[in-house]
C-alpha cells in the first residue's frame, strides 16, 4: 500500500505545469497569467490560445498530454485501465476546483511585469486518513480471515488493485464538499523572452504556483500507515 500511495501522490504533486508563452505587442501579463492557469487547471484554452497563437487543437493536445504523462505513475503499478481512467478524471476533477485570483500586473523598469495571485489551497487529505484505514483493516480482516480458514486470498494483483479502489473511491467522495485552507499570496514574474514580443513564466515560478494550489498535509500520514 505504501508503494502505491507513494506513487499515486507523486501525480498529485507534479499534476500542475503547463509551460506556455504569450504574444502581442500590447501585452496583458495578468491576462495571460490567468490564462496559464485556466487552462492548466480546468482545460479551458480559448484565452491560452489568443495568447500563444496556438490552435484549439494544439492547446487541447498540449492540456491532455500532460495529465497522460503524468499517469505513468499509475500505470507503473500495473492496475486495471479501468482503475486509470477513474483516477484520471478524479484529478481532472480536482484541478476543477482550484480557488485562484489573479490580481494586476506590475511593469517593471526593464519591461518585464510581476503579477500577484491569490490562492486557496484545496486540502487534499482532510478526513481521507480515517476513512481509508478503516476501509484497509476490514479488507485486511477479510483477508486474513479467509487465509485462516483455508480459503482462497487474493493475489498481490488482486490486492493492489482493491486498495487502489479503496484510495480512489475515498479522494473521489471528498469532491463533493472539499475544503480550503486560508488564501495566500504568490508571485510570478513575466518575462520577455529572447523574441521579441514573447512571454513567458519561470519554470520554477509556474511550477511553484500550481503545486499550491493544493495543500498536501496528511500525505506521509496515508503513505505510512
Amino acid at each position: 500500500m505504501k508503494k502505491y500511495v507513494k506513487r499515486g501522490l507523486a501525480f498529485l504533486l507534479s499534476c500542475t505545469v503547463l509551460l506556455a508563452a504569450g504574444c502581442g505587442e500590447k501585452f496583458d501579463a495578468s491576462g495571460y497569467t490567468k490564462a496559464v492557469l485556466d487552462a492548466g487547471t480546468r482545460g479551458e484554452t480559448e484565452k491560452y490560445e489568443e495568447f500563444t497563437k496556438s490552435s484549439k487543437e494544439e492547446a487541447k493536445k498540449q492540456y491532455d498530454n500532460f495529465i497522460d504523462t503524468e499517469m505513468q505513475e499509475f500505470e507503473a503499478l500495473g492496475v486495471s485501465e479501468e482503475l486509470l481512467t477513474k483516477y484520471k478524471e478524479y484529478v481532472a476533477s480536482l484541478l476543477k476546483e482550484t480557488k485562484y485570483e489573479v490580481g494586476e500586473a506590475k511593469e517593471d523598469e526593464d519591461g518585464n511585469f510581476t503579477v500577484e495571485v491569490s490562492v486557496q489551497p484545496i486540502k487534499v487529505f482532510d478526513g481521507v486518513k480515517d476513512t481509508l484505514n478503516q476501509k484497509v483493516q476490514e479488507y485486511t480482516a477479510q483477508v486474513e480471515q479467509a487465509a485462516m480458514q483455508n480459503q482462497q486470498v487474493p493475489s498481490d494483483q488482486e490486492i493492489t488493485e482493491t486498495i487502489g479502489q479503496m484510495l480512489y473511491e475515498t479522494l473521489n467522495g471528498t469532491l463533493a464538499n472539499l475544503s480550503y485552507g486560508e488564501a495566500v499570496k504568490k508571485v510570478v514574474h513575466v518575462k520577455e523572452t529572447a523574441e521579441k514580443n514573447v512571454w513567458e513564466i519561470p519554470e520554477t515560478e509556474a511550477r511553484e504556483l500550481f503545486l499550491s494550489l493544493l495543500d498536501m498535509t496528511g500525505v506521509e500520514e496515508i503513505a505510512n500507515p
